[in-house]
């Protein structure tokens, strides 16, 4: 496109970037929170069993022991691999998604650039057939294009919005994994985790839309460039609903899917199971 000036695909370059600073400096922020919130839940769980005077005296204690360590144990693997392991899972979802639709990555400036290109060429058209000379398919015009590089700006958006929660997910959800270490903190950790997979969902259905609806536009720029198809002031009203219809497929539809993950997903991130 030579239009692309890439300044969309900047910006997610930036945020991308920003990312690994901020695994760097939540990374220590999780582990003390980590282990002040285990240090209370096994001072807690100590103290509700020593109360209860069960009858299984010592073994009883040491089962709990163990039981609690382990569980502490596997959320600190959790909280150490996060910063590899939440990308892999966002990271399938996309390779998944790019397989499919064809797409090797998606780039909101390419939807962009997309657009302006091809309200620059419609234009054009018009004013090679004079139809630029009546003043109401002039204004209608105008009008026009202005919607139309509105609603591929749309599209570009949808796409930054969504990859912007990515990386957001990917730099910054690893932290809320140390809540789990408590039973009072443990359901921001499990809202964490199912909102990396929300997001890894939305974006494997936005891979799959992107590459249709990427295909129809480039169809559309290559007719508006060889043709008079969609030439004229009330073709060009077409065109921009069309646009419209597909700014709304690239929003809901992905936003639909991720509803696939239930809001109440467990990954069983509490440590209070079994404890009386």
């Amino acid at each position: 496109m030579y239009l692309d000036l890439g300044l969309l695909n900047d910006v997610l370059d930036a945020f991308e970037a920003a990312t690994s600073g901020w695994v760097l400096t939540l990374f220590p922020i999780g582990l003390r929170l980590f282990f002040l919130l285990g240090t209370l839940e096994l001072s807690w769980s100590g103290i509700r069993y020593a109360l209860a005077a069960r009858e299984d005296g010592l073994f009883g204690f040491f089962e709990l022991a163990f039981r609690k360590f382990f569980y502490l144990g596997f959320v600190y693997w959790l909280l150490e691999a996060a910063p590899a392991l939440l990308p892999m899972i966002i990271g399938s979802f996309q390779h998944a998604g790019g397989m499919a639709s064809g797409l090797t990555a998606l780039r909101p400036s390419t939807f962009l650039a997309t657009g302006i290109e091809i309200a620059g060429d419609y234009l054009s058209r018009m004013n090679a057939g004079g139809l630029l000379l009546d003043p109401f398919a002039g204004l209608m015009a105008a009008v026009g294009i202005f919607f139309l590089v509105l609603f591929f700006a749309a599209m570009a958006a949808i796409l930054t919005v969504t990859l912007v929660e990515s990386y957001l997910a990917i730099g910054a959800n690893f932290f809320f994994l140390a809540f789990a270490a408590s039973r009072w903190t443990a359901p921001l950790a499990q809202g964490a985790l199912a909102n990396v997979v929300r997001i890894a969902v939305k974006l494997y259905v936005l891979y799959l839309v992107s590459g249709v609806v990427l295909g129809i536009v480039l169809q559309w720029a290559e007719l508006i460039r060889s043709s008079d198809y969609f030439v004229g002031p009330l073709k060009l009203l077409t065109l921009v609903g069309t646009c419209f219809i597909l700014a709304l497929l690239l929003w809901m539809i992905p936003s639909y899917a991720s509803r696939i993950v239930p809001s109440g997903l467990s990954f069983g991130l509490s440590p209070a199971v079994g404890d009386n």
